[in-house]
């Protein structure tokens, strides 16, 4: 069971990484551009952009610290980790639309918001299903109050 739910996690990572780098692929074609609003698009999209890279950032620099400064199987839930269940990957996302959103790509926002959205929920899906065998109460304990953002908690409302 176990190593069939690592191979499900695998297959959700190799979908989310193509779909990303079509997205980076599809953000560099100069076709279907957004225009509209005046250039209203280009801040914003600066704005998450750079929000997006910090999120990713810290939380990747919070999860090695949580997994190099102490004992191997320990559930990271410091940092930004204490807000979020899944900041690396909600980072990532929020800097692709701001890449989306800087080159006024709508191709890109729609490989973004159909593929790699879709792509990154299932991979956290497989990941929490993983987590929850590895933790049992402390997984349940920190998922009562720790809001993903990517895997809705439906039989928790």
């Amino acid at each position: 069971m176990l190593l069939r739910l690592a191979r499900k996690v695998e297959e959700a990572h190799v979908l989310m990484t193509l779909a990303g780098f079509l997205n980076m692929g599809v953000v560099l074609v100069p076709m279907g551009r957004l225009a509209m609003c005046g250039g209203l698009f280009e801040p914003v999209g600066y704005a998450l952009f750079t929000a997006g890279v910090a999120l990713f950032l810290t939380a990747g620099l919070t999860l090695w610290r949580g997994l190099h400064d102490a004992p191997s199987n320990r559930l990271v839930t410091t940092g930004v980790y204490r807000w979020l269940r899944h900041p690396m990957y909600v980072g990532f996302i929020v800097a692709m639309l701001g890449a989306d959103f800087i080159t006024g790509s709508l191709p890109g926002l729609f490989v973004t918001l159909a593929l790699f959205l879709p792509a990154t929920q299932r991979r956290a899906r497989h990941e929490e299903l993983f987590l929850a065998r590895e933790f049992g109460d402390e997984w349940e304990a920190y998922t009562s109050h720790t809001p993903s953002l990517l895997v809705m908690d439906w039989h928790r409302r």
